[in-house]
């Protein structure tokens, strides 16, 4: 069974503590900027957030850690109010963290970086509102927003830690990585501080790396793992 959606899984109600999930792909890597593989979509999506995000349906947007934003009459100035969110090690997200990241899905070591750099200059009159500022209307601005690649991660983290943060990242999103037992699971723990009400709905998720659709099926229907789609 693949990961039919990280929304899903986030969001699920269910009476075991534990979900477990067979999904048919290691992740490659935890780096939002670095990946296009759907392992790591579906993982970092459970561990990260961004500002914009799918909303149930998947055909139209929501808020994420941006509760609110506004749209200059000529298209060039995106103006976004964050939420009073943290990451899973308790500090704030702040509009320098948005900043850092969209900067960083921006530069030339992202393999995303042309759906950023259209974005090309930033203001942020206090802490939890930032302004981005673009040269000419970008259609696809929001929608590029609401994708992994602009998945906001605690700058003073990373600058502490450099490539060594995606082995045990920091992230705003429903889980936080426990282990990462390559080419065979992740297990992932509720994030405490985690900004939606009520979710997750379950303290822990177990990822299984099952390569082979029938395995993932037989699993499915020995009761070894749950179906996210319910």
């Amino acid at each position: 069974l693949l990961l039919a959606s990280t929304l899903s899984l986030a969001a699920l109600s269910a009476e075991a503590e534990t979900l477990r999930v067979a999904m048919g792909y290691d992740p490659v890597s935890l780096d939002p900027i670095a990946t296009s593989d759907n392992g790591s979509i579906w993982t970092q999506l459970l561990i990260y957030d961004t500002l914009v995000r799918p909303d149930a349906t998947g055909t139209k947007l929501e808020p994420g850690l941006a509760e609110s934003w506004t749209v200059s009459d000529d298209g060039l100035t995106i103006r976004f109010k964050l939420r009073d969110a943290k990451f899973s090690d308790g500090t704030p997200v702040t509009a320098e963290d948005v900043q850092f990241s969209i900067e960083r899905a921006a530069s030339e070591g992202s393999g995303w970086g042309r759906f950023y750099r259209p974005i090309t200059r930033f203001e942020i009159p206090n802490p939890r509102e930032i302004v981005m500022h673009l040269t000419e209307p970008f259609t696809p601005a929001f929608n590029n927003l609401a994708l992994f690649a602009a998945a906001i991660l605690p700058k003073a983290a990373f600058e502490a830690k450099g490539a060594a943060f995606f082995d045990a990242p920091v992230g705003s999103g429903p889980f936080v990585l426990k282990k990462w037992t390559r080419g065979a699971s992740l297990e992932l723990v509720k994030n405490p501080y985690y900004w939606q009400a009520g979710k997750p709905a379950v303290d822990e998720a177990v990822l299984e790396v099952v390569t082979e659709p029938s395995a993932r099926v037989i699993k499915l229907e020995a009761g070894e793992v749950d179906d996210p789609r319910r």
